[in-house]
């Protein structure tokens, strides 16, 4: 049996779009196909085991909580996948579904819920950002927001620089 993706309601759309760009065999039915609207996260555990499908969902909040009940009443649940934090970014979290696809163990994935962290630091787009970076010689150079190298190296050391 190969793995299929339930996205919850939470989930934003644009995730499941991507990652059928990315992979165009996955089974990844969105809420709305699964007429998951309205329903409480219960219902959607439900609706997911009965199809075998993994639930994708940003609820970190309830869903944990809602996956324990379900375990405790005697539910399979095929497994969650939280994908952490909601403005993670879509290209990330696409490749990431479609490895878990790839790999296809859907036995690994049953009934645990599994937090996908993905932790960037974008900095904001300013011009007067300028980034330092340790030279090799044991001082610092700074590298100009146009990548161009200055000719006096700093002493600074390694930070950012707004």
């Amino acid at each position: 049996m190969s793995i299929r993706f339930q996205a919850d309601n939470d989930l934003k759309r644009i995730i499941v779009d991507a990652t059928l760009r990315r992979e165009a065999s996955i089974d990844f039915q969105t809420a709305q196909a699964a007429g998951l609207d309205r329903l409480d996260d219960e219902m959607v555990l439900r609706r997911a085991s009965e199809q075998g499908r993994i639930v994708v969902s940003h609820d970190k909040r309830t869903m944990p909580q809602q996956v324990a009940a379900f375990l405790a009443q005697g539910g399979n649940c095929p497994g969650v996948l939280l994908v952490i934090p909601q403005h993670a970014p879509v290209r990330d979290v696409a490749e990431t579904l479609v490895l878990i696809w790839a790999d296809n163990r859907p036995d690994e994935w049953v009934n645990p819920v599994t937090k996908i962290p993905f932790l960037r630091y974008t900095a904001p787009m300013r011009r007067d950002l300028c980034i330092w970076v340790v030279g090799h010689v044991g001082k610092s150079v700074k590298i100009n927001q146009d990548f161009s190298l200055p000719t006096e190296p700093s002493s600074k050391g390694f930070f950012f620089d707004s």
